[in-house]
């Protein structure tokens, strides 16, 4: 159920920037100024339906930062977004996000990661459970001699 991040993060046991009500962890992408943090889900997680992060500037100055959310086909299932020098939580909500994308203005930290996972089975297992189930009424049907 762990994301995997498409940056090495750095994880701070102490205040960083504008997060300093944030303790006793935060990570932070130092590559590149920061740089943007995108992520997937792992398995046994296909998908979630709740993601939310509380993000901020890790340095004194204002910051827009966007939370995006993506679906299997790379559609754009919700977005959040703020621009201020204080850290704020952002959230996204819908059904299927496998990716998500955290864009940043400037160097921010972020912490309290949480995704909510979507347990809805996939259509595919759910067709070949179907399949078999009609296999076995067949089956049982033809066995019974009419009599």
């Amino acid at each position: 159920m762990i994301s995997h991040f498409n940056e090495t993060l750095h994880v701070n046991s102490g205040t960083i920037g504008g997060l300093s009500q944030s303790r006793p962890n935060t990570a932070v992408n130092f590559d590149s100024f920061g740089g943007n943090i995108t992520g997937f889900f792992l398995v046994p997680v296909t998908s979630v339906d709740f993601i939310s992060v509380f993000a901020g500037d890790a340095i004194a100055d204002t910051d827009t930062v966007t939370l995006n959310g993506f679906d299997s086909l790379n559609d754009l299932i919700d977005t959040d977004t703020f621009t201020d020098v204080a850290a704020q939580t952002l959230s996204i909500f819908g059904a299927g996000i496998v990716r998500f994308e955290i864009i940043q203005t400037g160097a921010i930290a972020i912490d309290d990661f949480t995704f909510n996972p979507n347990n809805v089975p996939e259509p595919a297992p759910l067709a070949l459970l179907g399949l078999g189930l009609a296999g076995l009424g067949l089956s049982r049907r033809r066995t019974q001699k009419p009599g």
